[in-house]
């Protein structure tokens, strides 16, 4: 009998223990262990319907049929494979109808500008150029929009316009705050590539909370759910601490997964087994392990805090009813989120060598900026003046002291 660290038996509290590498199950040469969450899987029944209208919207928008030069990276048989509206319905199990194809719709777009980024910018490392597109993306929710002139602006236009008409300003600035973040993030991905610098473990997982998609998604739950949580309940310790598991949980769970797709196809060094690979000089299994060893304690201090620490945090400052009531909606919307997350990981085909190999575009020099001549990250790349491969030269306290958004 094999026991985790929530103290119940794996197999009956967290369903299958799956190895898996790249999407793929067990017979792969990176056997971690990926652990379901203790939450039951659900799935809204309104999922073929998101379906039907997210391949619509898709279209409509321009993600499969842009007329926009360089702005078609994926094609119908991509779509299929990914079904972006299969999450949906399963992060967000109790949304129908429009609030399902909107969220379905969110998705979509989220992924598709993040291949969109790999193939115009990251794979020539064009740093410059994707300052530019992602400061002109950021004024759709943060500023005076342009007129939009791709699909990425369409979607985001269309997306933002559908979401934040029946939220308060206070909401409405949170969300929109968190999308400069994500494209920092992608740029911060971006520089190290063009430096061929792998981030230390800590500055990788700080960066991957304060700048990741988790608190994004964790936002769009509470618009499923119809909340308007209180901006200072949320800011105590125990609420940032879940935040911070929530985050550490999805990011690690996902390098997990993709850690083939992302070191063969998108030659990406801002993935977890990548860190720990490069900074311990282990080989990638045991890279992996430490990576599932922290998923794990992660997911067990998520748990801990959500079923134990917040309700009694809740009860001993005698929060009213009506707000508790929402707080526990909303931890049970996360359950379902990580729940449905680890479900779709083993649904869709996008971490498939077979999907992401027929995929491969090579790398296109485009704009200011660019430098198509810089070689992949291997395990033996190793940074001018290291001993160790893909060690960084900067000092930890320097090295995330400015935004690249500016």
């Amino acid at each position: 009998m094999e026991v985790g660290p929530l103290g119940c038996n794996v197999a009956t509290m967290r369903g299958t223990v799956v190895p898996v590498i790249g999407g793929r199950q067990v017979g792969e040469e990176m056997h971690a262990k990926v652990l379901r969450p203790p939450y039951p899987v659900r799935r809204s029944p309104d999922v073929a319907a998101a379906r039907s209208h997210s391949a619509r919207w898709a279209h409509e928008i321009g993600i499969l049929a842009a007329p926009e030069s360089g702005f078609r990276v994926w094609d119908e048989r991509d779509f299929s494979d990914f079904d972006f509206a299969l999450f949906g319905a399963l992060v967000h199990p109790s949304a129908r109808g429009d609030l399902l194809n909107l969220v379905a719709d969110w998705y979509v777009w989220g992924w598709y500008l993040d291949d969109l980024m790999l193939h115009r910018f990251k794979r020539p490392r064009d740093l410059l150029g994707a300052q530019a597109f992602l400061k002109r993306l950021s004024a759709f929710a943060c500023g005076s929009p342009p007129r939009p002139a791709n699909p990425a602006e369409r979607g985001l236009a269309d997306l933002w316009a559908r979401t934040i008409s029946n939220h308060p300003p206070a909401w409405r600035d949170r969300l929109g705050g968190r999308l400069p973040n994500l494209f920092d993030d992608a740029l911060w991905e971006i520089d190290n590539l063009a430096r061929g610098q792998v981030p230390e473990p800590v500055d990788y997982l700080q960066v991957r909370r304060a700048a990741g998609g988790a608190l994004w998604a964790a936002q769009l739950v509470e618009h499923v759910l119809g909340l308007d949580l209180p901006a200072d309940l949320m800011a105590r310790q125990v609420f940032t601490r879940a935040a911070d598991a929530f985050t550490d949980v999805v990011d690690l769970h996902n390098d997990l997964v993709s850690y083939r797709r992302e070191t063969e196809y998108e030659q990406e060094v801002s993935n977890a087994v990548v860190v720990f690979r490069a900074h311990t000089g282990d080989g990638q299994t045991k890279a992996a392990d430490a990576v599932e060893r922290l998923l794990d304690s992660r997911l067990a201090l998520f748990d801990r805090l959500i079923t134990t620490d917040i309700p009694a945090t809740l009860a001993s400052e005698a929060v009213g009813a009506d707000i508790t009531s929402a707080v526990m909606r909303y931890l049970d919307g996360l359950k379902h989120w990580l729940a449905g997350d680890y479900q779709w990981h083993l649904e869709t085909r996008r971490y498939h060598e077979s999907s992401w190999r027929r995929s491969y575009r090579p790398p296109t020099a485009r704009g200011i900026g660019t430098s198509a001549t810089h070689p992949a990250w291997t395990p033996t790349t190793r940074v001018p003046g290291t001993d160790r491969p893909g060690q960084t030269t900067e000092p930890a306290q320097t090295r995330r002291a400015h935004r690249y958004l500016t």
